[in-house]
């Protein structure tokens, strides 16, 4: 963020930290990247995601991230496990146009009670722990031989889509206000705009 309020560096190094920032926001709102257990889940594998039924074979094999990061949100928007980047892209387009709706009519924007303290780490790190404390509560709450023996495209889906969905939700609104408040800053300094970072 620093690198963004900072005017004198050069716009491609703005650019590159406007973009880090966007993708370490969301990244931060997903648990295992808020864990250090067995690299943020990379290591937990292999574990089954949708048992083919006529020879009991499971698509993978591949890590408990992976199913967080892609394998759940793909679920949820109805994706088969592996799909090209332009629908997956599209795809992501459609959620979160459903998921700023939901957010409006629940009264929740991007402008006010959100955490945008621009100048320390407070807001990452209370995001990282709020993250962190859905390892325990449902990422590995069924224990690690229970993740590696079962098909987690089932019950373990069921239990846990609305928690992904919740996070990347939330992890929008906080973007949005985070991008708001870097945009305001700039105004108020009368720094070259914002848009084209």
């Amino acid at each position: 963020t620093s690198q963004i309020l900072d005017t004198s560096l050069p716009h491609v190094n703005r650019k590159n930290a406007t973009m880090f920032v966007i993708h370490f926001l969301g990244d931060i709102h997903q648990p295992l990247y808020a864990t250090g257990i067995l690299r943020g889940g990379n290591d937990i594998r292999p574990v089954c995601w949708r048992r083919q039924p006529h020879n009991g074979v499971c698509t993978g094999p591949m890590s408990l991230h992976s199913v967080w990061d892609t394998q759940i949100p793909h679920r949820i928007r109805g994706l088969p496990p592996h799909v090209r980047p332009s629908d997956e892209k599209v795809a992501a387009a459609a959620w979160a146009d459903e998921l700023y709706l939901r957010q409006e009519q629940a009264g929740v924007n991007a402008t006010a009670g959100h955490c945008v303290d621009l100048d320390t780490g407070a807001c990452a790190l209370g995001w990282a722990s709020e993250s962190n404390a859905f390892v325990c509560s449902h990422v590995l709450k069924p224990g690690l031989a229970w993740l590696k023996g079962n098909d987690l495209s089932e019950g373990y889906f069921e239990e846990n889509w609305e928690v992904v969905e919740e996070v990347i939700g939330r992890a929008g609104v906080r973007l949005g206000a985070w991008l708001n408040a870097i945009a305001e800053r700039l105004a108020s300094e009368k720094a070259p705009v914002f848009e084209d970072l």
